[in-house]
């Protein structure tokens, strides 16, 4: 099949053989010459199953699987009316592969969440030439790269002010609960305390998980440019 790209030329071909896809054992087995045809063409098969992307159904998470000795794509979507679907892509012949970059090239990639998609996706890493290093979205195919180490300052000198108000917050509900009831229980200072501890208390332990990732991770931002999709 012919995938068109955004200016109606036609890409590299991809080909389905196998199962429907309800299943490992059942895969469907998606031949392509590189990585960024066979997503697209995966993307393509439920496509033609369940409609428009993002209107019809959206996707909800995407792994890889290995089991023996070949790699699956595990594509999880939800449709319009509300239902979950899930299906196996046999991915072992073009995994890791991008066009003009030599057979024994690293075969990288991370799940992180693509600034452009706006959620969680895979994403392969690729160097190429006037960018150091990019990242390429399975979902849409567009490129970011890392937030780099100044990205990463801004990010945490952001949220940590935030977080020491979440936690000056979740204090003051600890204290209206356990010390403002004049030795009796008062259950209007039981239910602010209780609601200062639960949801500035959740805002700030996801508040913290961010900062840990902005510590541990790369914080993709998308690339400037023309450089944006492939």
């Amino acid at each position: 099949m012919g995938l068109p790209d955004v200016n109606g030329k036609r890409k590299e071909q991809a080909a389905y053989g196998g199962g429907n896809g309800g299943s490992i054992d059942t895969a469907v087995l998606v031949s392509a010459p590189n990585a960024l045809v066979g997503v697209r063409a995966e993307y393509e098969y439920v496509g033609l199953k369940h409609g428009r992307k993002d209107t019809d159904w959206s996707v909800e998470y995407q792994a890889i699987i290995e089991q023996g000795g070949r790699k699956y794509d595990l594509l999880s979507i939800k449709l319009s009316s509300g239902q979950s679907r899930s299906y196996y892509f046999d991915i072992t012949q073009y995994f890791g592969k991008f066009p003009n970059e030599p057979a024994n090239a690293s075969q990288e990639y991370i799940e992180a969440l693509c600034p452009h998609c706006r959620q969680r996706n895979l994403l392969f890493r690729k160097k190429l030439l006037g960018v150091s290093e990019v990242f390429i979205c399975a979902s849409c195919s567009k490129f970011s790269r890392s937030a780099g180490i100044w990205g990463r300052a801004f990010g945490i000198a952001v949220l940590l002010p935030f977080t020491i108000v979440l936690a000056a917050a979740v204090a003051t509900g600890i204290y209206f609960l356990f010390f403002m009831s004049d030795g009796g229980f008062s259950a209007g200072f039981a239910a602010i305390g209780l609601f200062l501890i639960l949801v500035p208390g959740f805002a700030a332990y996801r508040t913290i998980l961010a900062i840990r990732r902005f510590l541990r991770h790369r914080e993709l931002i998308p690339t400037d440019g023309f450089q944006t999709s492939i």
